[in-house]
């Protein structure tokens, strides 16, 4: 079985469309319009918006592959809850 860091790692691969190790506005949109593909949810600049804002932490306007993971370390720790 996967580790939450490994599927983190792979689905920011998956979006990563530049080899950049991390996901700008442009790849974030796609990530997010998958997410909510099926849900009938056309996908906002505010979405993208909001989600780089929550989750870049050193706010460089992109997603690293290590802020994804810590993303996905914290929801999965909290799945519980």
């Amino acid at each position: 079985m996967s580790s939450p860091q490994e599927i983190a790692s792979r689905i920011l691969k998956q979006f990563d469309k530049d080899n950049s190790g991390s996901i700008d506005a442009s790849e974030v949109r796609a990530l997010l319009e998958e997410t909510y593909k099926g849900l009938n949810h056309q996908v906002t600049d505010q979405d993208v918006t909001d989600t780089l804002a929550f989750l870049d932490a050193n706010k460089d306007g992109k997603i690293s592959e290590q802020e994804y993971i810590d993303m996905v370390q914290k929801a999965w720790a909290n799945k519980d809850k």
